[in-house]
């Protein structure tokens, strides 16, 4: 179900910079990046909300190393030319930052909407 509110961002963040398909890739790439980290935060659980939610040591220290990589990628210029990346604005860093907001809030609408009981012969 995720994966129906995240293909219009990628859509939108990709023709959007068409211009400059390296810039497109970029943003294209950390989207990716932070919904899939998002999701894999938010989906610890079904059951409970991501404020409910047991903490497990693994996963948590991995999503932090995966923040912690995405911010060497951008921050150091020879491994940025390695992927063919640009160093992206601080509007663009806080609109995909937004974008894993949205798609955040819209788990756990989801996950609401699943643990509510189904109402049968209503």
């Amino acid at each position: 179900m995720a994966f129906l509110i995240e293909i219009p961002f990628f859509f939108f963040l990709f023709f959007h910079d068409l211009v400059d398909i390296t810039y497109a890739r970029t943003e294209i790439f950390f989207l990716f990046i932070i919904i899939e980290l998002i999701i894999a935060f938010n989906f610890r659980s079904t059951r409970y909300s991501v404020f409910q939610a047991p903490t497990h040591m693994w996963p948590t220290v991995s999503i932090i190393s995966q923040f912690i990589l995405t911010a060497v990628v951008i921050q150091i210029p020879a491994v940025r030319e390695a992927f063919g990346f640009t160093m992206p604005t601080f509007q663009t860093i806080g609109m995909i930052l937004m974008f894993g907001v949205v798609v955040c809030v819209s788990t756990e609408i989801i996950k609401v909407h699943l643990r509510r009981p189904l109402l049968v012969g209503r």
